[in-house]
C-alpha cells in the first residue's frame, strides 16, 4: 500500500482560498485481475493519481496492491503524469489495485480568458509565420497520423480561424458530438480516427482521439486526456453561450472489458444537457481531449458532451498518445485474462470546514456503479481505453 496524505498534495497544486464552499467527494475505484494460470508480469505502470487540477485539491490519496509488490515507487512520466511503478517477482494468477481518494472541487465554471500578446510572447507559445507554433515544448502535440478521404474532407471544411478562441473550441467538440454517436464497445484498443469517422461512431476513447487528430491536422497542438468523470458535478448550472458548451447530468463508466490486454509476443493494442451518451452512465474513467490556443493555454475539449470539460472532469494523465495515458500498463505471459472492475462515488452532503483547501468530509451518500467483468488478454487495463463506458 502506498498512501499519500492533504500535505503533501496541497504542495503540489496551491490554490488561493475561496469564498465560495468547495465539493467533498470521495473516489473507490478497484481492478481486480484474475488469469487462468499463473503468470509472470512486466513492471507495471499506474497512472491513477490525479494531476493538479484549477477546480479540485486532493485531500487524500492511497494506492492499495494486493499482493504486495516486491518493489514501489512513485516517479514523474516524461508528460509529468505521477506513476506507480509496480515489480512483482514471483508468478501471479490474480492481484488486484484499490485507489481511495478524497477531492474537494469548486463548483465554480471556468471559461479560459484571453491573454494579451506579450503573455503569449513572453511564454514563448506565439504563432508561427506559417500559421503553426513555432514552440518545440509543444512540437511532440502536433505529430499527425495518415489523413483518410473523411479526414481531409472534415478537416477543409473546419479549416481555422484566424485566431481560435474557447468559443470555436467548444463549437468543434459539439460538431463531433454530433458527428459520432457514443457507443460501449468492448474491444480492445482505439479505433483509427478514419475508422470512427466511417462508422460514425465509437467509446469516448475513440472521439477524443479523433479529435486530438483533427485538431493537429488543423496545426494546434492537442494531447490525449483520461481521468475521471463525476457525474454529480456535470449537473451544475453553465453559462448558457457558445464559449461553454455544458455537460449532461451523466458518466461514462468504465469497463474492464474495454481495456486492452497486451502480449509478449504482439504489439500491444493498445451547460445544459446536450446528448447523453447511449446507455446508463455512471461516474468512471473517461477520456477527451486538450488543445493549446494562442494566448488562452491548455483548454480541456470533451466531444462525447460536446462542449469545454468542466469541474466534472478530474485528469489522471495527459500525453501525446493515448498508450502513454493508460491507467495501467504492463505485459505478461500469454493467457486468458479476466478483469473485475467497480468504481464508486461518495458525496459529501456537508463539510467539517468551509475553507479552501479543505478539510475532513462527513456525511456521504453513496453512488455505486456495477461492478463488470471482462476476458482474454492479459494485464494491461487503459486508461486511454478503458476510459469510457464501452
Amino acid at each position: 500500500m502506498a498512501a499519500l496524505g492533504s500535505d503533501a498534495m496541497r504542495g503540489s497544486a496551491q490554490h488561493p482560498r475561496h469564498r465560495q464552499r468547495p465539493v467533498y467527494f470521495r473516489i473507490d475505484h478497484h481492478l481486480h485481475y484474475r488469469y487462468d494460470r499463473p503468470v509472470t508480469l512486466s513492471p507495471q505502470q499506474v497512472r491513477l493519481f490525479p494531476l493538479p487540477h484549477a477546480l479540485a485539491v486532493v485531500a487524500r490519496y492511497a494506492l492499495h496492491v494486493d499482493p504486495r509488490p516486491d518493489e514501489q515507487h512513485w516517479r514523474l512520466d516524461r508528460w509529468g503524469n505521477r506513476v506507480a511503478h509496480l515489480q512483482f517477482a514471483a508468478p501471479l494468477q490474480t492481484w488486484s489495485l484499490r485507489v481511495e481518494l478524497d477531492v474537494a472541487v469548486l463548483r465554480r465554471v471556468v471559461v479560459p480568458r484571453r491573454r494579451g500578446p506579450r503573455a503569449a510572447q513572453t511564454a514563448g507559445l506565439g504563432w508561427a509565420q506559417d500559421g503553426r507554433y513555432g514552440a518545440p515544448v509543444l512540437q511532440s502535440y502536433r505529430a499527425t497520423g495518415p489523413a483518410g478521404p473523411r479526414m481531409r474532407a472534415l478537416v477543409d471544411r473546419l479549416a481555422p480561424v484566424a485566431e481560435p478562441s474557447a468559443a470555436w473550441g467548444a463549437s468543434l467538440a459539439a460538431t463531433l458530438r454530433d458527428a459520432v454517436a457514443h457507443r460501449v464497445r468492448h474491444e480492445p484498443g482505439i479505433q483509427p480516427p478514419e475508422e470512427t469517422l466511417r462508422l460514425k461512431r465509437g467509446s469516448c476513447r475513440d472521439s477524443a482521439w479523433l479529435l486530438v487528430q483533427l485538431l493537429r491536422h488543423l496545426g494546434l497542438p492537442a494531447r490525449f486526456v483520461s481521468g475521471y468523470w463525476i457525474p454529480q458535478l456535470a449537473s451544475q448550472p453553465h453559462a448558457a453561450s457558445p464559449t461553454h458548451a455544458g455537460v449532461p447530468a451523466h458518466g461514462d463508466g468504465a469497463s474492464p472489458s474495454d481495456a486492452p490486454h497486451t502480449r509478449p509476443e504482439a504489439a500491444a493494442p493498445q451547460a445544459p444537457p446536450v446528448r447523453a451518451p447511449a446507455g446508463q452512465c455512471h461516474g468512471g474513467l473517461h477520456a477527451w481531449a486538450e488543445v493549446y490556443l494562442p494566448h488562452y493555454g491548455w483548454l480541456g475539449l470533451d466531444p462525447v458532451h460536446g462542449g469545454i470539460a468542466t469541474a466534472a472532469h478530474l485528469p489522471l494523465a495527459r500525453a501525446a498518445h493515448p498508450t502513454d495515458a493508460q491507467a495501467v500498463r504492463g505485459r505478461l505471459q500469454r493467457c486468458r485474462a479476466e478483469l473485475e472492475e467497480s468504481f464508486r462515488i461518495q458525496c459529501a452532503a456537508s463539510v467539517a470546514s468551509r475553507t479552501w483547501p479543505p478539510a475532513a468530509t462527513s456525511a456521504l451518500r453513496t453512488m455505486t456503479a456495477p461492478a463488470t467483468t471482462g476476458a482474454e488478454g492479459a494485464a494491461a487495463a487503459d486508461g486511454a481505453a478503458a476510459a469510457d463506458g464501452g
